[in-house]
């Protein structure tokens, strides 16, 4: 895989390993100033760290990776702090990219700064921040790092480590607000999204109707019917309050999704089919999610998940819990576009037959894509698309 995590905050929620794996000095969801979709992560901290982290590898790596993040300084530091770090989990080190008082930014090694400060970056605005991060051997790591698509420090010639875990957020004491969405990290691999991720926004579709197929079980027992979308379908997971159900072999789902409210022309990076699940009991099926561009389309499967213990979990059963269906391009080979986007299906399918039975709580498409050119509507608002009263998407 290339794209290793994706995030733009659209679950809405800061418990761990929901979107994340762990948090600190309690960030905040915030749904008004936000870049795409309907959220974004603050950290406003107060003489504190403020900052979430994820566990992107199960063992250490050393790169190449590429981080993406969009940032929105409501207020600056009061002392120079790490918005990025790429290292380990209990250690501000790695490859870091730092915010100074004066709003610039400083790209850090593990003891210094790297090269010069970025330009300055203005209040109120979203700004694209990126760092590059490889680790070769003493004396030979190499950094990177970005603002709005241009270098400002680089080095090949420098003391890094290998790596397994991102933090963002304010990693360093101090009192600063600032906003994070639109995150992304790649490293070398694959053909697609194997280097700089660059502009893109993230949204979620959430399933809206039902499908070709409605064979797991309702929550309380029912068996299925057309109405299966509405106990997975909240933008917010609710874990055990809605979920479908199954223990039987090749069972399956799928469902149509919102509109996407993206144009006709705007670039389409990737669609990752997400999943909230857990079990009722200590050996579960294997389910698999899975995506169609349209009613009766090819398939394309993601890669099994055998849920062993009770506990909800996401996308993955162990950790770094990565989707499990990734998709540069649509099922059948082409680009992903607007209008298959709008005809897609997403669902699940018990692939092994067991006892007890695997819940699915929630599902949804995450979609990153490239606008053809800037929205002209304010910084973070967006507008959304109503059918009547029902909400149908997010216009940027």
């Amino acid at each position: 895989m290339a794209r290793l995590f994706s995030c733009g905050f659209e679950l809405q929620s800061v418990t761990a390993n929901v979107e994340f794996t762990t948090t600190a000095g309690s960030p905040t969801i915030d749904t008004t100033t936000k870049r795409s979709g309907a959220a974004a992560l603050r950290c406003n901290a107060s003489a504190a760290e403020v900052y979430f982290g994820k566990e992107f590898s199960a063992s250490n790596v050393d790169g190449p990776l590429y981080v993406r993040t969009y940032i929105y300084i409501a207020t600056a530091p009061s002392a120079l702090t790490t918005l990025i770090n790429i290292g380990g989990s209990t250690s501000d080190n790695g490859g870091r990219i730092r915010l100074a008082t004066d709003r610039t930014l400083e790209l850090w090694d593990l003891a210094a700064k790297v090269g010069s400060s970025s330009s300055v970056i203005p209040l109120n605005e979203w700004h694209l921040v990126e760092i590059y991060y490889k680790h070769v051997g003493a004396e030979t790591g190499e950094l990177t790092g970005k603002l709005d698509g241009t270098s400002f420090a680089s080095s090949t010639t420098l003391t890094l480590t290998s790596v397994d875990y991102l933090t963002i957020g304010v990693r360093t004491s101090t009192t600063a607000d600032v906003y994070f969405d639109d995150i992304a990290l790649n490293d070398s691999t694959g053909t697609s999204q194997n280097s700089w991720a660059g502009s893109g926004k993230i949204i979620h579709l959430a399933p809206n109707a039902a499908g070709d197929a409605n064979l797991w079980q309702k929550s309380g027992g029912g068996v299925g019917d057309a109405n299966n979308y509405q106990d997975v379908d909240e933008a917010i997971p609710d874990d055990a309050t809605t979920y479908l159900r199954s223990t039987t072999l090749n069972d399956e789902d799928f469902y149509n999704c919102i509109a996407s409210g993206i144009g006709a022309s705007d670039t389409v990076s990737l669609v990752q089919v997400g999943s909230r699940f857990s079990s009722s009991g200590s050996v579960a099926p294997t389910f698999k999610v899975e995506c169609k561009k349209t009613s009766g389309g090819t398939i394309a499967q993601g890669t099994g998940v055998a849920v062993t213990t009770a506990g909800w979990k996401t996308n993955a059963y162990d950790s770094p819990f990565a989707y499990q269906l990734t998709l540069y391009n649509d099922p059948d080979g082409n680009s992903w576009t607007q209008a298959t986007l709008d005809t897609m299906q997403i669902g699940m399918k018990l692939t092994t037959d067991a006892t007890p039975l695997d819940w699915i709580s929630t599902l949804w498409a995450l979609v990153e894509y490239i606008p053809v050119s800037p929205s002209s509507a304010p910084t973070g608002e967006n507008w959304p698309i109503l059918t009547g009263n029902k909400f149908q998407g997010w216009r940027y």
